[in-house]
């Protein structure tokens, strides 16, 4: 990355931060938005994606249980955020 790409990314993730720090009125919901998000993907998607693509003779089990994790921890996920956003717009 050139000097010119890396500080218009670093003034770029720095703006977005400082909009949600903004935004986001308490501690407590930014860690909420942020375990209803990145959280699942980390703990459950990713680790899933990377055993399917990492091997390649699996039998139909094996793949409909990584499958279905990805969507169940998706759907879960999705869930959460919702009925959070409800939750604040209702009070």
């Amino acid at each position: 990355m050139t000097f010119k790409q890396n500080l218009y990314v670093t003034i770029g993730m720095s703006f977005v931060c400082y909009i949600l720090a903004m935004v986001v009125p308490t501690i407590g919901d930014a860690i909420s938005i942020v375990g209803f998000t990145i959280n699942p993907l980390v703990g459950f998607i990713f680790p899933c994606l990377y055993y399917l693509k990492l091997n390649d003779n699996l039998s139909n089990l094996n793949k409909g249980i990584a499958y279905f994790t990805i969507f169940f921890i998706t759907g879960v996920s999705i869930y959460g955020l919702v009925d959070f956003i409800i939750g604040k717009i209702n009070g």
